[in-house]
């Protein structure tokens, strides 16, 4: 017997009330099922139209018998032609999920969604033309012989076809892609997924916005991860007149340098930008590669821009109106140097290191303090010898690491009271020993010319500081090197003659 397409139609609506069909279907909704375990994450939505379309057919598929069953042959040629396309149609969602979502993805071959739809659909249609044909239908007389029916329906598809040929224009010229950070006005968004009608885009809110594929022709849009994935951000600030543009510069490049998630190449720059009414303003510029966190390292950069001004007495000012009285700047001068001698004269009392200091030569020694505060992950200062200042912590928590080659190891915690810096030598000739602000840090600092003016007025001072800082180095020691704790009393001993004679050398006191 010639075999034919409406034969095997005739076939499959014959099987269509058996339990062999209803077998077939079930054992098809099983395989979606276990299909679609294998999917990616980001496209576990795949293939539910499928099992729908199986669903259908399973559940025409069972109609039809009863109807057969009960004499309804009507019923059951209406039911079975049903079935018959459903069953086409889930054949052909089965089809795609195991060639282009499953084999493709698996074989790292990333074919737009756009175009799988469009393949999709245009099988579909196909088939459907087919299964229409062999039954005595002509679908395409209906709608060629139905002038006003024709263009109702482009009329009704002007925006949809205009939609799709954006997206099939949008994979084309490649200008922007899935995962790529855009601009389109005053939105801006990542692009998750290309549709064949519309573009999804995720905010940096955690919003999903569906933009039509012909705005993106139709708008102007910035692509702020092509050709590259390095953007370069910028930030206005402005100092007073009265600070020298080079030495503002400095500061702020200084502090930029040193910002998680800020590139070191290209480099970071600043320029003058305008003078302005009450500031020069000044632009900083650098490069970052995480356009996703752009918001984090841009706060990073603002803090840390703030804690380096306030150290190196920057003004930012701003416009404000200001109420003159006779008396009004010399009470408020007044005002703020004693609350600054406070805060000197605090960071030397909470300082163990200072207890045997006569309070009268502490308050003396409080006036030559400097404070200065520290942002939470700034480094305060990293040093292989012992020319840094004393830093006496009175706000705050400082770890203490040693670089020694590419190893970084914590080795201590310094909290308020504490104290690091002078004469404290690193643990090894080779190391480096960096001071971190756990917390925002606020120290007193003492200048090396301070510290021999003290020592040489009050020598007994010596061996007390020789004996603290012999044993906060010691400390350091044991936790690198894990010395057993019954040796570190002698090798305290030892590092104190070795800093009390260093004292001596370089304070020529007896």
């Amino acid at each position: 017997m010639k075999f034919s397409p409406m034969h095997l139609f005739d076939q499959l609506l014959l099987a269509g009330p058996t339990w062999l069909g209803v077998t077939i279907t079930v054992a098809a909704i099983v395989l979606v099922h276990v299909l679609r375990q294998f999917l990616p994450r980001t496209q576990s939505s795949r293939g539910k139209v499928t099992l729908l379309w199986f669903y259908l057919a399973l559940g025409f598929r069972l109609s039809a018998a009863i109807a057969l069953n009960g004499g309804a042959y009507t019923i059951w040629v209406l039911l079975s032609f049903l079935d018959l396309i459903s069953c086409a149609l889930g054949v052909i969602g089965l089809v795609r999920l195991v060639i282009l979502d499953l084999g493709i993805n698996r074989a790292r071959i990333r074919i737009p969604l756009i175009v799988s739809d469009l393949v999709h659909l245009g099988v579909v249609l196909i088939v459907l033309l087919v299964i229409l044909y062999q039954h005595g239908l002509d679908p395409l007389s209906l709608v060629t012989t139905s002038a006003v029916l024709t263009a109702i329906v482009g009329l009704a598809l002007q925006g949809t076809i205009a939609n799709v040929f954006a997206g099939l224009a949008l994979h084309t010229d490649k200008t922007i892609g899935i995962g790529d950070w855009v601009q389109i006005g005053s939105l801006t968004g990542r692009i998750t997924e290309i549709k064949w009608r519309s573009t999804a885009l995720w905010t940096e809110d955690g919003d999903l916005v569906i933009v039509p594929n012909s705005r993106l022709l139709d708008s102007e849009v910035q692509n702020l991860s092509r050709p590259d994935d390095v953007q370069r951000m910028t930030i206005n600030i402005g100092f007073h007149y009265r600070h020298p543009p080079n030495e503002v510069k400095r500061v702020l490049l200084e502090v930029v340098s040193n910002v998680p998630g800020v590139r070191t190449d290209p480099t970071p720059d600043c320029v003058l930008r305008d003078f302005a009414d009450s500031s020069i303003t000044y632009a900083l510029r650098y490069w970052i590669s995480d356009y996703t966190n752009h918001m984090k390292i841009e706060s990073d950069v603002r803090t840390r821009l703030w804690y380096a001004a306030r150290r190196a007495g920057l003004e930012i000012p701003f416009p404000t109106h200001t109420l003159h009285l006779a008396s009004t700047p010399h009470t408020a001068r007044v005002m703020r140097d004693n609350d600054h001698h406070k805060q000197q004269l605090m960071a030397l009392t909470q300082a163990n290191l200072f207890n045997s200091v006569a309070p009268d030569a502490r308050s003396t020694l409080a006036e030559q303090v400097q404070i200065l505060e520290f942002g939470a992950g700034e480094i305060i200062f990293a040093t292989t010898t012992a020319n840094c200042p004393l830093h006496l912590i009175q706000q705050g928590e400082v770890e203490v690491f040693v670089v020694v080659g590419t190893v970084r190891r914590l080795v201590a915690s310094l909290k308020a009271g504490a104290c690091f810096g002078g004469m404290l030598s690193p643990i090894e000739d080779s190391s480096l020993m960096v001071y971190t602000a756990r917390t925002d840090v606020t120290c007193g600092v003492i200048d090396d010319s301070v510290m021999a003016h003290l020592l040489a007025t009050q020598p007994q001072l010596a061996e007390d500081f020789s004996a603290s800082l012999a044993f906060q180095g010691t400390a350091h020691q044991e936790s690198l090197a894990g010395l057993a704790s019954e040796t570190q009393t002698h090798r305290t001993a030892e590092t104190k003659s070795r800093l009390l004679a260093s004292l001596r050398h370089a304070f020529r006191f007896p």
